[in-house]
């Protein structure tokens, strides 16, 4: 009999079996065939999902449980283990939710395979072709997508809650996956000091356990290289860890995790080798997504993080050491007039790893890179010199004395002044002062200690005036009060005589600290706006004192515009000078600032990107009628365009709005005595509802896509608040994504995030938070409006 007609026969036997001994004697003839090798890769999968198919109680309560292992599973280990396991997970997909028994049992049959054949089908060498490759593929995302075909049987939603039974059973079944999954990979691995094994697939393996179960990933591959720390396994490590069969974005991902896992240099050197010298992936992830693109929070962890790696490539190559310096140079360079695009921490990190690199470089060495090092400082220390950013600029001048002294650029050693108050300032100096070989951990120890028992203090030598009775703070109200008109009109009479008029902002800074000339006050606060419209002289060397001045300023004569003439004053501030934001928000986050004067920080972001946008450039292009050279191209352009003139606009808001949105996101570092996310809910939903209104203002922002990917886990951490305040800044922000990011890019980059708002606003409305405050549901249908109109132009 033919192989198709003893395969055909098997399987309407099945579809029909009933009784025990009858069923036993057709899993017999299954399994004889099979072990005779009579059958390709498709007939055996044919066959395998007709059995999967009969997963019945009454008909597998016919077989004890040794005789469901023995008899019947072991038909799913006898040919091709790799297609087997895969078809086995994504069988799971189509299981009903109604049939629990054919879950439990397809479970059971995975679990099977993945402890008696995954170990094998690791340990056998495959050839390299494209065809093995692509077989490869498709097993690791097979066993990648078992735990989210897991959550979908038990219909899992991250916004709700499981009930404790289905979430126990669901997280008990991944967990147990895992645990094979990893025995087998650490099984094989230690096999590969002595024999062949597919190690490219263990690599892929990896990555996808990094990039889907990063802590699970990061417990194997600790205990992996305490057990096997000798110089033996680097040559395994390099492979397991750089191989080129796994996808490029992921083995990224994994080798920048791998970094920040990794406990010391030691550790480093022992997974890499001397790699570092031949390899431009693992180069460029070291010197350019870790010491650059990807700051760390605070200080302590930059200063680990930083020296491990310096002192890991210290070790390997000095060549490599030399040039890891000249390529952060020149970004650190570069960065003195691009401040306005890079955040406060990523400068914090980028200088103490030029610190940390340069301390590594020999005497000898340094003295043959002074003419490379010396024209970019000197063309860089002006730049730093001109920050308004008092923490920046003094970051930037001690950077500069530090190298300058170190390569001995200059006859004299550099010193500049600087005010000792900045904390920063300090902790930077001790980084300087520790030498290379001291111990990391002390010093970040030290570091955080100084960290828990200081908080940032705004440099300003100008800070709350007390108020003391004034003219119109007195209680007669017939000589001390006047109307809000009656105060305008003499207003304007007063400044119609120019000598009564500041013409500089230094003199409207003396003014402000007026205590009983109420009209020298007011003419102060009036004139501000117009001095800084006109960049008057000295803006640029005051704006800081003057931010500082205005956001501490008390209404001591209770002017009837003090608070319009004040915003005014601040957003401009923030327009003309938009660096002042970071500073402004590092203030907003320290003990020293008032809730008021937090709120008015915000208000005047507000503000400022709205003026922002509202500074368009209309620019006109050339009269296509005019034109005679245009040829027949250019008829056809006159033909289908009814204006005479081409305009466009373009929004100077959108260079800046990573200036005003990422410090807003930084309070995990610059807030944490303020909680924030657990108590203080009105200043957290201020801050949404801010950040909101920003983005709003930011449309067509090349920097839209990155603050969004940014924004996106803050929002999901935040709206899980109880306070409805805090969940109508969430849904806002959610809302103002929805209008800033372009249509085509919203859909392609944030598909799975946008799925996750509307799950999350459909829960909401179904919530108590929704029934306590009705206000809450209008939010609710706005964004969810926002989404489905997106949705259903982009079906069109």
């Amino acid at each position: 009999m033919l192989i198709e007609d003893r395969l055909n026969s098997l399987k309407d036997r099945i579809q029909v079996v009933t009784e025990r001994e009858v069923f036993l004697s057709v899993l017999s003839d299954i399994f004889q065939l099979l072990r005779d090798d009579q059958c390709n890769l498709n007939q055996y999968l044919s066959l395998l999902n007709v059995l999967v198919g009969r997963f019945h109680p009454a008909l597998f309560g016919l077989l004890t449980e040794n005789e469901f292992h023995e008899r019947f599973a072991r038909i799913f280990v006898q040919r091709f283990p790799q297609e087997t396991l895969a078809h086995l997970i994504c069988s799971l997909s189509t299981v009903p939710k109604s049939n629990s028994y054919m879950f439990e049992k397809l479970i059971s049959l995975v679990e099977i395979v993945l402890q008696t054949q995954l170990m094998s089908i690791l340990c056998t060498p495959l050839s390299q072709c494209e065809a093995e490759d692509l077989g490869r593929l498709q097993f690791t995302r097979a066993l990648a997508s078992f735990p989210d075909r897991i959550f979908n049987f038990f219909e899992y939603d991250r916004t709700k809650n499981l009930s404790s039974n289905s979430m126990h059973v669901a997280f008990s079944i991944i967990a147990r996956f895992h645990e094979l999954l990893i025995d087998a990979i650490k099984c094989a691995v230690k096999q590969a000091i002595d024999e062949p094994i597919d190690i490219d697939l263990c690599s892929m393996l990896v990555a996808d356990l990094t990039v889907n179960s990063s802590e699970i990933a990061k417990k194997f591959i600790l205990s992996l290289l305490e057990e096997n720390s000798s110089n033996d396994w680097t040559i395994v490590y390099q492979k397991l860890f750089l191989s080129e069969h796994s996808e490029p974005k992921r083995r990224e991902q994994l080798l920048v995790l791998l970094v920040h896992w990794l406990r010391s240099s030691d550790q480093l050197y022992l997974v890499f080798g001397d790699l570092v010298i031949k390899n431009p992936l693992l180069r460029r992830i070291l010197t350019q997504r870790i010491l650059v693109d990807k700051p760390q929070n605070s200080l302590p962890e930059i200063h680990q993080l930083v020296s491990k790696v310096v002192g890991y490539i210290a070790m390997v190559d000095k060549e490599v050491l030399k040039s890891t310096f000249i390529h952060l140079l020149r970004i650190w360079c570069d960065q003195a007039k691009l401040l306005h695009i890079s955040n406060f921490q990523q400068q914090l990190q980028l200088s103490v790893a030029l610190i940390l690199v340069a301390k590594n470089i020999s005497q000898e060495d340094r003295k043959q890179m002074v003419e490379d090092v010396n024209p970019m400082l000197l063309r860089a220390i002006p730049e730093y010199l001109k920050l308004i950013d008092t923490s920046r600029r003094q970051m930037g001048m001690l950077i500069a004395e530090t190298l300058i002294n170190y390569f001995k650029c200059t006859d004299q050693e550099l010193h500049f002044d600087y005010n000792n108050d900045d904390r920063l300032l300090q902790q930077l100096k001790d980084i300087i002062k520790d030498g290379p070989s001291n111990s990391v951990s002390a010093l970040s120890e030290k570091l955080a200690t100084l960290e828990s028992k200081e908080e940032y203090k705004p440099q300003s030598q100008d800070r709350k005036v007390k108020i003391e009775p004034t003219i119109l703070d007195s209680d007669d109200d017939d000589e001390a009060e006047c109307s809000d008109k009656a105060f305008v009109e003499s207003m304007e009479i007063y400044l119609k005589n120019p000598k009564n008029r500041p013409n500089y902002l230094r003199d409207c800074l003396e003014q402000l600290t007026e205590k009983e000339n109420y009209k020298r006050f007011a003419s102060a606060l009036t004139e501000i706006p117009r001095l800084i419209h006109e960049r008057a002289i000295g803006f640029d060397d005051l704006a800081l004192q003057l931010m500082e001045s205005l956001l501490f300023l008390e209404n001591r004569f209770n002017l009837p515009n003090f608070s319009e003439l004040r915003s005014e004053a601040m957003e401009l501030c923030f327009v003309r000078r938009p660096e002042l934001v970071s500073y402004a928000v590092r203030i907003l986050f320290s003990q020293n600032c008032s809730m008021s004067e937090r709120f008015f920080i915000l208000e005047a972001m507000e503000g400022a990107a709205k003026r922002f946008s509202e500074m368009r450039d209309v620019k006109k292009d050339v009269n296509l009628k005019k034109s005679d050279s245009v040829g027949e191209v250019g008829k056809v352009i006159r033909r289908n365009t009814q204006p005479k003139s081409l305009e466009y606009s373009m929004n100077p808001f959108s260079d800046v709005v990573p200036q005003f949105v990422y410090p807003l996101l930084n309070i995990k570092e610059l807030g944490s005595h303020l909680k924030v996310e657990n108590i203080d809910q009105a200043l957290s939903g201020k801050i949404l509802l801010t950040i909101s209104k920003i983005l709003v203002y930011a449309q067509n922002s090349p920097a839209i896509i990155r603050i969004a990917s940014t924004l996106s886990p803050v929002l999901y951490a935040l709206r899980r608040s109880e306070d409805s305040f805090v969940v109508h800044g969430c849904l806002c922000c959610y809302a103002a994504l929805i209008d800033s990011i372009p249509k085509t890019a919203l859909l392609a980059s944030f598909e799975t995030e946008i799925m996750d708002w509307v799950d999350f606003c459909e829960s909401l409305m179904e919530s108590k938070q929704v029934e306590a405050d009705p206000l809450l549901r209008n939010s609710i249908d706005f964004t969810l409006h926002k989404i489905i109109s997106v949705i259903n132009k982009e079906r069109l």
